[in-house]
C-alpha cells in the first residue's frame, strides 16, 4: 500500500488544498537546507519531494512537498507523480507550475530520463565512500546529473537527498548528498574532497591492475589455446589496439583479427576493451598503457623499441647483462626512444667512448699487434740479421 502527504514549507500538512492542525518540523528543516529531493530506503521506502503548484492560472504559485510512502520497489517514482499530480490537479484542482526553475528536478523526474556522470573510478569511489560511513558529499553539473547519480547507488544508501548546498544541518546525518551545478562530472564537496584524492589513487591502482590482468590472461590464452607465436600475437592484437605500439611503429595497416577462431577474437576483444578502460575510464595517456602493460607483459612490447627505463650502455657492458628497472612514483613516463636520443646526443659525458673515437682505437691496436708479430717473426727466421 502506497501513502502520499502533501505539507507545505512550514511543515503543515494539506488536505484538499487547506491547512490542517498537523505539522512535520522535518519538512521546514527540509525546506530551509534547500531539500528539492530526498529518500530512505528501508522496510519501506519513503521519498519527499519539492514542488509548486498554483490554484488558478493567475494566481500566485505556492511552495509544497509531498511526502511518498510505499512497500513497492518497483516504478516508485512514476507512482509518487502520478499520486501526487492526481491529488493536487484532480482533487484539489490546482495546477503543477514548472515555470520556475526550481522545478527542473521535478521536470527531470517527470521525464524518466537521467544522466549518470562520473568515470568507473569515481563511482568505485562513491561506492567505498558510502561501504566505510563516510557520507560523500558531491556536485555534478545539473539536476539530470543528480538524479542519475543517486539511482546508481540506490542500494548503497540509506538516506540520500539532492540539496541546493552541504551547509544544512538538516542533511547532516544523510548516508549521501548530491549539489547540482556544483561542477563537472563528480566533483568532491567540503569534507569529502579531502578522502577524495586518497580513495581515488587506491581506486584507479586496482583497477590499473585487473585490466593489465585481463590483459596477460588474454595474451596467454592466444599463445597456450590457439598456439599463436608471439608475432602472431603483436599483429592480430596491435591490428586490434594500435595504442599498444610505439608511436615510430604504428601503421594503418587493416586488422587481421577477423581471419582468426572465435576464441582468438574473443581475446583480443577482451584486450581491447581492457585498453580503452585504462584510457577512458582513468585517463591514462597511450605512453603510460604501453608502459604499463608491457611491463607485465613483454609479448607485446614493439620488437626494437627502446624500454622507457633501459640502463646505460656502461653498466650493461660491465654487468655481461642487459638491466632495466621501471619507473615509481607515476603513472607518467618519457617518450620511448628519448634515452637513446640523448645518449647519442651527449657525447662520452658518462665515460663511455663514442662510436667514432672506439674505431680509431681499434685500428690502432690491430696496427700494433701486426708490428709486434712482424717483429717476433723476423727475429726467428733471421737471427743473425739482428744486432747483437
Amino acid at each position: 500500500m502506497s501513502t502520499l502527504t502533501v505539507y507545505d514549507t512550514t511543515g503543515n500538512r494539506y488536505a484538499d488544498g487547506s491547512a490542517t492542525a498537523e505539522t512535520d518540523e522535518s519538512i521546514k528543516d527540509l525546506f530551509y537546507g534547500g531539500v528539492r529531493f530526498a529518500i530512505e530506503t528501508g522496510r519501506q521506502l519513503t521519498i519527499t519531494v519539492f514542488f509548486r503548484a498554483k490554484e488558478s492560472e493567475n494566481a500566485r504559485s505556492e511552495q509544497f512537498y509531498a511526502r511518498f510512502e510505499t512497500r513497492s520497489d518497483n516504478q516508485y517514482l512514476s507512482e509518487l507523480l502520478n499520486a501526487l499530480e492526481e491529488t493536487i490537479e484532480g482533487d484539489w484542482g490546482y495546477t503543477i507550475d514548472n515555470s520556475s526553475s526550481e522545478m527542473n528536478l521535478y521536470q527531470v523526474l517527470r521525464n524518466g530520463e537521467y544522466e549518470v556522470p562520473g568515470t568507473e573510478v569515481d563511482h568505485d569511489i562513491v561506492s567505498d565512500l558510502l561501504s566505510q560511513g563516510r557520507r560523500p558529499r558531491l556536485g555534478v553539473a545539473d539536476e539530470d546529473n543528480a538524479v542519475g547519480l543517486l539511482n546508481v547507488f540506490v542500494s548503497n544508501y540509506t538516506t540520500a537527498a539532492i540539496t541546493d548546498s552541504i551547509e544544512s544541518s538538516s542533511i547532516s546525518t544523510y548516508d549521501f548528498v548530491v549539489v547540482p551545478g556544483k561542477g563537472r562530472g563528480v566533483t568532491p564537496l567540503g569534507e569529502t574532497a579531502e578522502q577524495w584524492s586518497t580513495a581515488q589513487e587506491s581506486a584507479r591502482e586496482s583497477n590499473v591492475f585487473e585490466a593489465v590482468n585481463t590483459v596477460r590472461s588474454s595474451v596467454n590464452e592466444l599463445s597456450r589455446t590457439h598456439g599463436l607465436d608471439d608475432d602472431e600475437i603483436r599483429s592480430v592484437v596491435f591490428g586490434e589496439v594500435p595504442t599498444l605500439q610505439t608511436g615510430r611503429a604504428q601503421t594503418d595497416s587493416a586488422s587481421t583479427v577477423s581471419m582468426y577462431p572465435s576464441g582468438v577474437q574473443q581475446a583480443v576483444t577482451e584486450i581491447r576493451e581492457a585498453v580503452e578502460g585504462l584510457s577512458k575510464g582513468h585517463g591514462l595517456s597511450d605512453g603510460e598503457i604501453r608502459q604499463k602493460i608491457t611491463q607485465q607483459v613483454p609479448t607485446l612490447k614493439t620488437p626494437g623499441s627502446t624500454s622507457t627505463a633501459q640502463s646505460s650502455t656502461t653498466g650493461s657492458a660491465t654487468s655481461g647483462t642487459s638491466t632495466s628497472q621501471s619507473s615509481s612514483g607515476s603513472f607518467g613516463s618519457p617518450e620511448e626512444g628519448s634515452l637513446g636520443d640523448s645518449f647519442n646526443s651527449s657525447g662520452s659525458s658518462s665515460g663511455v667512448i663514442p662510436a667514432d673515437q672506439g674505431t680509431i682505437l681499434a685500428i690502432v691496436m690491430v696496427l700494433a699487434g701486426l708490428l709486434l708479430v712482424g717483429g717476433s717473426l723476423a727475429f726467428i727466421l733471421f737471427p743473425d740479421a739482428l744486432p747483437i
